[in-house]
């Protein structure tokens, strides 16, 4: 029983800690977040920031930074939407906030049609296609 009451509070618990939706975030104008952790194993409170996210009007990410532990950039993404609210680019920044990678999207009557990444050079690296059988 006492495992079933735990398993149960675990999962209440990560339902209520999910962050906030796109559309809350549009309703609420919010236009970045970040994430900070705290450290006491030294015996002091040492802050330290993990991640910020950047959103646009539509509530949706546009940018997503992530530090390491001693607070420098790790990796930067940036994303690109089409009207539909798809993800037409994503880039992915190094630690020298040079462009290590790139994904292109297509869309063809509000579906995926392709997915192809590119190098830190803009050479194409691979292409994926899908097709839908109605």
């Amino acid at each position: 029983m006492k495992v079933l009451y735990t398993v149960l509070f675990m999962f209440i618990l990560s339902v209520s800690v999910n962050a906030q939706t796109k559309s809350q975030i549009k309703e609420l104008n919010i236009k970045s977040t970040s994430v900070w952790s705290y450290d006491y194993s030294t015996g002091k409170e040492v802050k330290k920031l993990d991640q910020v996210e950047k959103f646009n009007n539509r509530g949706q990410v546009i940018q997503l930074i992530d530090y390491d532990k001693n607070g420098k950039q790790k990796e930067r993404i940036t994303y690109s939407y089409n009207d539909n609210g798809d993800i037409t680019e994503e880039k992915y920044y190094d630690e020298t906030d040079k462009i290590a990678k790139a994904y292109k999207y297509t869309y063809e009557d509000q579906l995926k049609k392709t997915k192809e990444k590119y190098d830190d050079k803009g050479n194409l690296i691979w292409k994926k296609v899908y097709v839908y059988e109605m």
